[in-house]
């Protein structure tokens, strides 16, 4: 007798009966794009249905590479569809909901470049610091200047500045002349 474990003692996999690879099936397409349909993300829904993340990884890379085999490449066309089927449905929601707020926050999680809001753009600058800044009113002196030999130019941009404002003062058009 050897010592060690046989393969045959060997636990198998949490959750899974037998650490065979798992393959790729019409049915497991089936069952995942069921759920990414109704919204699950698609790493989960592939655990749901008991596909390790790895494998459901190496299963899209291989849909997506240069000579996909046709099982892969329809596990991948067919997610897209089931994840632009959700994007439908819930858009249709908001479309008739009285009270679409909940519904449109869903798709602005989940869709940011479709539906975020681009008020929301996780950026927030300081207007008055700029503004005031000796390098911003250096720059706007320079680029004045450089529009005095075009009065029609100089005049839409200090209107555009608001109200005649350079450096924090009123300024008349006549002075940057």
């Amino acid at each position: 007798m050897t010592s060690g474990t046989s393969s045959a003692s060997r636990p198998a996999a949490i959750g899974r009966r037998s650490t065979a690879p798992l393959r790729l099936t019409e049915t497991r397409i089936r069952k995942i794009c069921d759920l990414v349909r109704r919204g699950v993300p698609q790493q989960a829904a592939a655990g749901a249905v008991g596909i390790p993340r790895r494998t459901f990884q190496t299963w899209v890379s291989i849909g997506r590479g240069p000579d996909p085999q046709p099982l892969y490449a329809n596990l991948v066309v067919r997610l897209e569809q089931a994840l632009d089927e959700f994007h439908a449905s819930r858009a249709v929601i908001v479309g008739e909901s009285s009270d679409d707020r909940t519904a449109i926050e869903v798709l602005r999680r989940r869709f940011k470049d479709d539906w975020g809001d681009p008020d929301r753009s996780g950026v927030t600058v300081n207007v008055g610091v700029i503004v005031e800044s000796p390098e911003w009113v250096a720059l706007s002196q320079r680029l004045l200047a450089c529009l005095v030999p075009f009065p029609e130019a100089l005049a839409a941009v200090v209107s555009e500045l608001g109200g005649n404002v350079v450096d924090g003062s009123a300024v008349e058009l006549s002075e940057l002349t």
